[in-house]
């Protein structure tokens, strides 16, 4: 009966055969079994990639909407700042003054060269009447022109149509403000015998009753001097601010 072959009978076949496929690979036999291989493991190798990109984009958006998240956050956070500062400082202007105000934000402006108006968004629904008069933080705005139960229009005090009776608070020259180019102010009537100093505070004077005194118009920035003449002038830089004013308050009677 023939023996059967034993482990180390095979060990000369598992030889040939690792030689074969050593020196297969070599010359490039095995290539063709290679590339199947690859083509076999191709969807797989492609499923990994895409899983991974996958992955890596969801994380990415993830982040992008929490960074949206905590800027939005952030930006209210200061926008509130800033309304809580607006706030006490008009706050403080109140208790000072005595006035009783109503608080407006404003909806639209039509700068031009021919009139500076702008519109708010409370009209003679919440007391608003022609003739009234707008402040921020103790600063002079203007003055209502027309209302509507809903809205208010303003006239700027840099319109050329304004004039506002004012005193030097320095040195008390009177004098009559009007609205200049742009968004600038002149002063004017202020007699050859009264004082005009750069810088110096100009306030509302309360002649006439149009305006409450005390309110800042500006300060004097060049002062236009001549012995000849019966007054003299000066170019006025507003207190306010008027392209980034934001909100105002209307002045609707005494507390």
């Amino acid at each position: 009966m023939e023996r059967r072959r034993g482990a180390s009978d095979r060990w000369p076949l598992i030889a040939v055969a690792a030689a074969l496929l050593i020196v297969g690979g070599m010359i490039g036999l095995l290539k063709p079994i290679q590339s199947l291989v690859g083509l076999a493991l191709e969807p797989v190798a492609k499923a990994v990639q895409i899983s991974g990109r996958s992955d890596l984009e969801k994380k990415n958006q993830e982040l992008q909407e929490e960074v949206a998240r905590l800027t939005t956050a952030l930006a209210e956070r200061e926008e509130a700042a800033i309304q809580n500062e607006a706030l006490r400082a008009q706050l403080g202007f109140v208790q000072e003054s005595g006035f009783k105000l109503a608080q407006a934000q404003i909806i639209s402006q039509d700068p031009t060269n021919y009139q500076q108006v702008l519109t708010i968004d409370r009209g003679s629904g919440s007391g608003i009447k022609r003739g009234m008069v707008a402040v921020t933080r103790g600063l002079l705005v203007g003055r209502v022109i027309a209302t509507t139960p809903s809205t208010a229009k303003i006239r700027l005090i840099t319109d050329f149509r304004s004039a506002v009776p004012v005193l030097d608070q320095q040195t008390r020259a009177s004098g009559l403000t009007r609205g200049g180019r742009g968004f600038g102010l002149n002063l004017e009537m202020v007699p050859q015998t009264d004082t005009l100093r750069k810088d110096d505070v100009l306030i509302t004077s309360g002649f006439g009753g149009e305006y409450p005194k005390g309110l800042v118009i500006g300060t004097v920035d060049r002062v236009d001097k001549h012995d000849t003449d019966v007054y003299q002038a000066a170019e006025v830089r507003p207190a306010v601010d008027f392209r980034r004013l934001e909100d105002l308050f209307i002045i609707i009677g005494r507390t």
